[in-house]
C-alpha cells in the first residue's frame, strides 16, 4: 500500500501568505479522483512550478519571498522525495522536477533538494542527490535556474549555464557552458539556447535519451515560448504575434495562428489563446484515465499569465 502525504502548507504563517501583494493568485486543475488542490484564496504569488512526473504537488513564491507548497508529493513516478523542500530558505524563482526541485536564493545562489531518478545519477556524482556540486556553484553567482525531469541547469550572471543530474544523455552541455547565454529553454535532456548577439538559437533534440540519437536545428531568437513534448520528437514555439509553430524530429510540421502557449504532456495538454483564455484536455488513444486534466478542465472564461502543468494537473497565474 502506498502512503500518500498531502502537503497543505509551508512553515509560513497563512496571514504572512496572503499579505503579499503584487503577485497573481493562482488556480489548479486537473487530478485523479478529485479535483488538485490549489492554494488558499487570496495568495498571490510572482513565480510558480508544478512537479514534472504527475502527482498533484506544486510550489509558489510570495512576494515576500517566501516559498509555499501545497498538494500530494507521491505519484507512480515519484518516491516523494520533492516534498522535503527547505522550509526557511527566502527565494526569487523556483522551479520542480520530477523527484526534486530548485530554488534560486536572493543572493543569487541554486539551492535544491531531493533526487535525481536511481538509473539517472549523472557523470561524477556518486549519489542522487539533487544538490548543485559545490565545485560549479562556489565562486560564481547566478540569475537564473531551469529544471527538467532529472536534468538542472542555473545560468550564471555573466551568461554561461551549468547543468547537472542526466547529463550522460546530453551533448550540447559544453555549447552553454563556455557561453554568453542570453536565452535558455530546457527539456530534459533536450534544450533550445542563444547567445546575446546570437541570430539565431540552437536546439538539440534528444529523441531516446542517447546521444548519438540528438537532432539539430536552428530557430528565431525572437520566440517568446519553446515548449518540448516529453518524447523529444516535437517542439511547439510561439512567437511575438502568437503564431505557433509545431516541430517534429526537427522538421517544421504546421502552424496556427492565434497562440500565446501550448504544452504537450503525453496524455493531456493545454493552450492558451492570443486573448489569455486556457483550455485544457485529454488526448485521445495515448492513455488511460490515471492521466487526465480532461476531468476537471479550467472552466470556460479562466484568463491566465502563465500556466504550467504535468500529467495530472495544471496550475495557472490567473490575470487580474
Amino acid at each position: 500500500m502506498q502512503l500518500k502525504v498531502m502537503i497543505t502548507c509551508s512553515y509560513i504563517l497563512l496571514p504572512t501568505i496572503l499579505s503579499a501583494q503584487g503577485g497573481l493568485p493562482i488556480q489548479c486543475w486537473g487530478g485523479d479522483e478529485t479535483l488538485a488542490p490549489s492554494p488558499p484564496k487570496g495568495a498571490r504569488f510572482v513565480d510558480f512550478d508544478v512537479a514534472g512526473a504527475g502527482g498533484t504537488f506544486a510550489c509558489g513564491i510570495t512576494e515576500d519571498h517566501r516559498l509555499y507548497c501545497w498538494g500530494d508529493p507521491t505519484s507512480s513516478y515519484n518516491r516523494g522525495t520533492i516534498a522535503n523542500y527547505p522550509r526557511e530558505t527566502l527565494a526569487t524563482q523556483v522551479e520542480l522536477g520530477r523527484d526534486m526541485g530548485c530554488i534560486l536564493t536572493p543572493e543569487g545562489k541554486p539551492d535544491c533538494w531531493g533526487e535525481f531518478e536511481e538509473t539517472v545519477i549523472g557523470v561524477g556524482y556518486p549519489n542522487r542527490s539533487a544538490s548543485p556540486p559545490q565545485g560549479l556553484i562556489s565562486g560564481r553567482n547566478f540569475d537564473a535556474i531551469y529544471v527538467e525531469g532529472s536534468v538542472a541547469c542555473a545560468r550564471e550572471t555573466d551568461g554561461p549555464i551549468h547543468c547537472w543530474g542526466d547529463v550522460v544523455h546530453m551533448n550540447w552541455d559544453d555549447e552553454v557552458r563556455f557561453a554568453k547565454i542570453d536565452t535558455f529553454f530546457l527539456g530534459g535532456p533536450s534544450a533550445c539556447w542563444a547567445s546575446k548577439d546570437s541570430p539565431e538559437m540552437s536546439c538539440a533534440l534528444n529523441t531516446s535519451y542517447g546521444p548519438q540519437d540528438t537532432i539539430h536545428l536552428s530557430l528565431p531568437t525572437s520566440l517568446e515560448q519553446v515548449r518540448f513534448e516529453p518524447f523529444g520528437h516535437k517542439i511547439y514555439t510561439v512567437d511575438a504575434e502568437a503564431n505557433l509553430t509545431v516541430f517534429k524530429d526537427g522538421n517544421r510540421m504546421e502552424s496556427y495562428s492565434g497562440y500565446k502557449d501550448f504544452i504537450d504532456r503525453a496524455f493531456s495538454f493545454c493552450h492558451v489563446f492570443e486573448s489569455s483564455e486556457v483550455s485544457c484536455e485529454d488526448i485521445k488513444g495515448r492513455g488511460g484515465n490515471e492521466f487526465s486534466i480532461g476531468k476537471f478542465p479550467p472552466p470556460a472564461g479562466t484568463f491566465v499569465q502563465r500556466i504550467e502543468m504535468n500529467g495530472d494537473i495544471a496550475c495557472a497565474q490567473l490575470k487580474n
